[in-house]
């Protein structure tokens, strides 16, 4: 799918700015400094306006970047800090189980609404594998950290749906990024995980069934969840009623501070807690 550029907006959603000056202030760097010789404001990172200029908003991010020791350095930040970056995009794929479909909504959907002037073209290969290329026309500021800020935002993604993160090889300039993406799978219905092992599931769901405090049904619980079983299938799996069932996935969302599976999954691989208040 490619878009056409809106020529004659220079503006951007200021939710972008927000989660770029929150990610900036909790890596330590002074956001005063960030934001000098520009309209922006400290204050953005909680409270911003509905538009801001995206020239002044591809200076913050190269200012981060400054701050960090290169462009290359914003990957593994924001790679690490998403689900805190992006509240919005993590509130809309909390529903999402496969992969393709987290990217065609990142990119048809979520980025227009925050970047309309980036230009994006996505196709998904007979293989599977995904071709995502945008670009920045003229006359719009280019942006190098823009471009990787793009890289990481694919890269980590599936961990938002509790994937590990995609096989991701990009090229960039200021004005534009080339990637070939291979996205993890998800479980099949009968358990069998593909592109994760089994050594590394039970690890992970011992970890934080561990940190979680979890009991001996509710690990179960968890690593089902984990190979996407619904809960009429946990039902068959551990033998018991539906409502046993739920009973043991309240209990787990609760102590997981999940709001939802999504939510759940994420912080198993995450090795953190949901946004859920406990």
């Amino acid at each position: 799918m490619t878009r056409a550029a809106p020529w004659l907006d220079d503006s951007i959603a200021g939710r972008a700015t927000r989660a770029c000056l929150r990610t900036m202030r909790s890596e330590g760097i002074d956001l005063v400094w960030a934001v000098a010789g520009t309209s922006l404001l400290p204050s953005y990172a909680d409270d911003p306006p509905a538009r801001v200029s995206w020239g002044e908003h591809a200076l913050l991010i190269e200012r981060f970047a400054e701050a960090m020791g290169g462009p290359g350095a914003l990957e593994a930040v924001f790679e690490r800090d998403q689900r805190e970056a992006m509240p919005l995009l993590a509130l809309l794929v909390a529903s999402v189980l496969d992969p393709v479909d987290l990217y065609r909504l990142m990119d048809e959907v979520f980025a227009p609404s925050l970047y309309p002037m980036f230009v994006i073209q996505f196709r998904v290969r007979d293989d599977g594998t995904l071709e995502v290329e945008g670009h920045l026309p003229e006359p719009y500021r280019p942006s190098r950290a823009f471009m990787h800020a793009m890289v990481w935002l694919h890269r980590g993604a599936p961990r938002m749906i509790g994937l590990p993160a995609s096989v991701l090889v990009a090229e960039t300039t200021g004005r534009s990024v080339r990637m070939r993406i291979t996205p993890p799978r998800r479980a099949s219905p009968a358990g069998s995980v593909v592109d994760v092992s089994r050594d590394e599931l039970a690890a992970r769901v011992a970890e934080r069934a561990a940190a979680w405090s979890l009991t001996p049904r509710q690990r179960e619980v968890l690593a089902g969840v984990a190979e996407g079983l619904t809960n009429k299938e946990l039902c068959e799996r551990l033998g018991c009623s539906l409502p046993t069932v739920e009973t043991h996935m309240s209990a787990l969302l609760r102590k997981a501070g999940a709001m939802s599976r999504g939510e759940l999954t994420a912080a198993l691989w995450s090795g953190g807690r949901g946004t859920r208040r406990v």
